[in-house]
């Protein structure tokens, strides 16, 4: 049974910059970086403060 993974938040944010390093590129699926791409950034709440 695989086990799920859960990404930081973070992750999400470095994503959205175009800041997420090849190495964390290569082990995240391409699907989701592009899901996480199109979310609203309000969606999180003090995402301001990550700037």
């Amino acid at each position: 049974m695989e086990i799920r993974r859960t990404y930081d938040t973070r992750v999400k944010y470095l994503v959205r910059a175009g800041l997420l390093p090849e190495v964390y590129r290569k082990q995240i699926h391409r699907s989701l970086i592009s899901k996480w791409k199109r979310e609203d950034p309000l969606k999180y709440y003090g995402y301001a403060s990550s700037k």
